[in-house]
């Protein structure tokens, strides 16, 4: 008889979850502005209001082993009244003062030893173009004007003075359409008008005297698609309304006057799906509807009139499995989600998460705000108080967990938001009514959504302010009080591996007869 030996050996593998939480104070004192920051060569840059200059340039390494102010070597203070942030040819450019008098534009390579001085002069608004920075720059001598830079003090020069004197022409609301820049500008005659360059002197002009007269005009709205501006502008005729360039005078018209005669349409909300501008707009017989334009004035159109007595009121836009999915106000059914794939017939009530008669934000309706993409579905608050999810279908919709249970069908003033995903969780500020605003973190489940804090810590509302999270280098960065400092400071959260033991099952001699 011959007897085989066999060895097994079967492992069962850990299974790795995120649930060791690491909170960690960055800085003692200050509050960090992530709205003017950047990453570069593996360092976060960003401004820190703090102390006496009440604003400073700070960084943090990658391992955010290291938090500290950038320094000037020129003066050893740290850089002051930071702005204009910009990667531009492998080099971070940036305008601040170096405590020695007056902004300068600054080019470094991150390190505080190779940051070089380019010009004293302040920049505002920088854009790459042309494979140069474009930026609004004020000079004592020109006042604000267009100027460019290629990252040298000889390369950096007017390219026009739209305004001579020192008042200057202020340009602004930068824009890429083709092969031109286009902005705004005064140029003392006309008002603020829009203008366009290719970068030279002879290039640079005004594209349309939109509004006659010196009044100028105001844009509040613009987006390019497939090399056309969407821009809305106020003319004296036709009030604010829909307008199209291709930076060109002669491709510069009104698309379409929504609201005939003086009165604004009041347009906004600019997004693109497919390929088409959608938007909001009221003409003054429907209300606020959805609109959309495909770039001439018999393709511009209402969707959907979905509230035929009042405004519809849609907002909250956001693309999902190809679909327009937003926030809508039905005398029916009151504000739900609705649903559109760009056409009268599919634009439609998706979901009646609370269904009932009432109309606008009254007791019947769910009021959905802030949709987030998460694990393949929707996620977003109802009522500013209850976390829920969908995949765009009743059956898909579920409310996972009331965080505020007052008046529960009664919207508050945005209890639960700031939405952001990191690290397979949803995070999200929420006030539950008993210690003001406060950090969550959620699995998508009930039980898994819960409140989250540094140990012995238990300071009311440390979220108070804007907590503006910023995820970097695999943490989540974010601004709080929870400690008895008088102002939010920086903080960084991340969530580590825990896994479990693994276990090694060995079944040896195993005989085969």
């Amino acid at each position: 008889m011959k007897t085989t030996t066999l060895s097994l050996f079967i492992f069962l593998f850990s299974m790795v979850s995120f649930g060791q939480r690491d909170f960690v104070k960055l800085t003692d004192d200050g509050e960090p502005n992530f709205k003017m920051s950047i990453e570069y060569n593996g360092k976060l840059f960003f401004e820190n209001k703090r102390g006496f200059y009440n604003s400073e340039l700070w960084t943090i390494d990658g391992t955010a082993s290291v938090v500290e102010p950038f320094k000037a070597k020129r003066t050893s203070w740290t850089f002051i009244y930071p702005n204009s942030l910009i990667e531009f040819n492998n080099q971070l450019f940036f305008e601040a003062s170096d405590g020695n008098g007056g902004s300068r534009l600054y080019k470094s390579d991150g390190t505080e030893i190779n940051t070089e001085e380019i010009k004293k002069i302040r920049v505002r608004q920088p854009i790459i173009f042309q494979d140069k920075i474009f930026f609004q720059g004020n000079e004592n001598m020109f006042g604000s004007e267009l100027w460019t830079t290629n990252g040298t003090e000889s390369g950096t020069s007017l390219v026009k003075d739209i305004l001579p004197g020192t008042n200057g022409s202020a340009p602004s609301d930068f824009i890429i359409v083709g092969n031109r820049l286009i902005f705004i500008a005064n140029d003392g005659t006309n008002g603020e008008e829009l203008w366009a360059t290719d970068g030279t002197l002879n290039g640079t002009m005004m594209l349309k005297d939109i509004r006659n007269g010196n009044g100028g005009i105001t844009v509040r709205n613009k987006l390019v698609i497939n090399n056309m501006l969407y821009f809305t502008a106020d003319a004296y005729d036709s009030g604010e309304e829909l307008w199209l360039t291709n930076g060109t005078e002669a491709g510069t018209r009104l698309l379409k006057d929504i609201r005939p005669g003086s009165s604004r349409s009041v347009i906004r909300d600019f997004f693109e799906y497919n390929g088409i501008l959608f938007f909001t707009a009221d003409d003054g017989t429907h209300g606020r509807e959805l609109w959309m334009s495909g770039g001439t004035d018999a393709l511009t159109a209402m969707v959907k009139d979905i509230h035929p007595t009042a405004s519809s009121d849609p907002d909250n836009f956001i693309i999902y499995n190809n679909k327009i999915y937003f926030s809508a106000t039905h005398p029916t059914y009151g504000r739900e989600i609705w649903e559109s794939d760009g056409s009268a017939s599919g634009t439609k009530l998706a979901v009646d998460i609370f269904p009932g008669s009432q109309t606008g934000y009254g007791p019947f309706s769910s009021s959905p705000k802030h949709f987030t993409p998460f694990k393949g579905e929707l996620y977003f608050s109802v009522a500013d108080r209850i976390l829920a999810k969908t995949d765009g279908t009743a059956e898909g919709t579920k409310l996972i967990k009331t965080i505020n249970s007052t008046n529960i069908r009664t919207p508050i003033d945005n209890p639960l938001d700031n939405l952001i995903v990191y690290n397979d969780k949803l995070y999200f500020r929420a006030d539950d009514g008993s210690n003001g605003y406060e950090l969550w973190e959620s699995d998508g489940t009930e039980d898994g959504t819960v409140k989250i804090k540094p140990n012995n810590t238990n300071r009311v509302n440390p979220l108070e302010e804007d907590p503006q999270f910023r995820i970097y280098n695999n943490a989540l960065y974010f601004v709080a009080s929870f400690t008895n400092t008088l102002d939010p400071v920086l903080w960084k959260l991340s969530t580590l591996p825990t896994p479990t033991s693994t276990k090694k099952i060995n079944h040896a001699n195993q005989g085969l007869n």
